[in-house]
């Protein structure tokens, strides 16, 4: 089995293009194994391997730049590109990639808040299954967006009958089933040199396209022959939205002033459900809270200043809730912890010497007890 690699980088005096991958012939995740790409004309660098084909039933790899100069690699944004190997191509594999840059606008909307929260969606099951010809090569389309909610998909378009011909009622509809990437095969035993597309937002109830993606058109060419049952993948990244990049609505608040009547003294963490589901019910999608770090260091009110963490990891005790770790076994300690709590909720301000004693107090009380237990 033949592997092509093939991506666009503009390099500058002393930079190379590295591959890094699964497979021992990519270095196997060693950094240090990395293959080198050759340039190959303007801004195109490429890479052929051989494998035994029943050894590969798998692959991730990465691209990254090595900066000979300066000992410095660079590696490209975002998770490993993965391929399964499946039987419906015996011979070759093409894959051609485009760089994901580490300083894109677009790549936080790859992070788990807005992948797995604010854009995410059951699998439609579109374009599932379906069977391609093993006769001739085969082109899989594959692109990476996040920003579509569940009455929509990304669907692609072009100058071959296996697209639409540029006729939008017959554009091919990606799958969301690796979402936020997205797939869709064609086979191209017709060939079509340059195939020239553009991809589109699907409305899957209406079974139209409601929005074609900005800038000129994208292309590729089938450099290989079709009698060599290639498999073709292009992997593009980022769909060209015509609106520019994504916005929201949203708060930004410090949890100290979160303060409800179940708290002690201070808005706490357990406050911040409440006010998750108030942004919901007007509408907005973003909360942003100030730092809540640990700044515990002299024990007094200048430790309340937020920008002074003693610790990276470790949160702020006094936005603990004494309520949700549960009463204590000593009454007078739990009266007295009681009064105190009414007492501090009732001021206009944060007492946050006071609320800190309190609360010290508390953790304090309550280790002890289940401490002896």
């Amino acid at each position: 089995m033949k592997l092509k690699f093939s991506i666009d980088y503009r390099t500058f005096w002393g930079q190379k293009v590295y591959i890094c991958g699964s497979l021992p012939e990519l270095g196997s995740w060693d950094e240090l194994k990395a293959v080198a790409l050759q340039p190959t004309g303007g801004e195109k660098w490429e890479i052929e391997i051989n494998l035994p084909k029943s050894k590969v039933k798998s692959l991730e790899y990465k691209y990254l730049i090595r900066n000979d100069s300066s000992n410095f690699d660079e590696w490209e944004h975002g998770d490993k590109r993965k391929v399964v190997f499946d039987n419906t191509v015996s011979n070759n594999w093409m894959f051609r990639d485009f760089w994901r840059p580490n300083r894109a606008e677009a790549n936080n909307l790859y992070l788990a808040p807005f992948k797995n929260a604010f854009f995410s969606r059951k699998p439609s099951k579109l374009n599932v299954g379906k069977e391609i010809s093993t006769t001739g090569s085969i082109l899989t389309f594959q692109l990476r967006a996040t920003r579509i909610s569940e009455d929509y998909s990304i669907c692609v378009i072009g100058n071959h009958l296996a697209i639409g011909d540029w006729d939008e009622k017959k554009a091919l509809v990606l799958s969301d089933t690796d979402f936020p990437m997205w797939t869709g095969s064609i086979d191209v035993k017709d060939l079509i040199n340059p195939i020239i597309f553009k991809f589109g937002i699907y409305d899957v109830k209406k079974k139209i396209i409601v929005s074609w993606e900005a800038g000129d058109n994208r292309n590729f060419i089938l450099e290989e022959s079709t009698k060599n049952t290639t498999r073709f993948v292009i992997s593009c990244e980022d769909f060209k939205y015509p609106v520019g990049n994504w916005k929201a609505a949203g708060v930004a608040i410090p949890v100290f002033s979160i303060r409800t009547n179940n708290s002690c003294g201070v808005g706490e963490f357990s406050d911040i459900k409440l006010l998750v589901d108030w942004a919901k019910i007007v509408g907005m999608k973003v909360v942003q809270v100030l730092p809540v770090n640990d700044t515990v260091a002299s024990k007094t009110w200048v430790d309340s200043y937020p920008y002074a963490a003693v610790s990276v990891y470790a949160l702020h005790p006094i936005y603990g809730n004494i309520t949700a770790i549960g009463p204590l076994k000593n009454k007078v300690n739990q009266k007295h912890a009681d009064t105190e709590s009414n007492r501090l909720n009732e001021l206009d301000h944060v007492a946050y010497e006071d609320v800190m004693a309190i609360k010290s107090q508390y953790y304090k009380w309550s280790f002890d007890e289940q401490q002896a237990e």
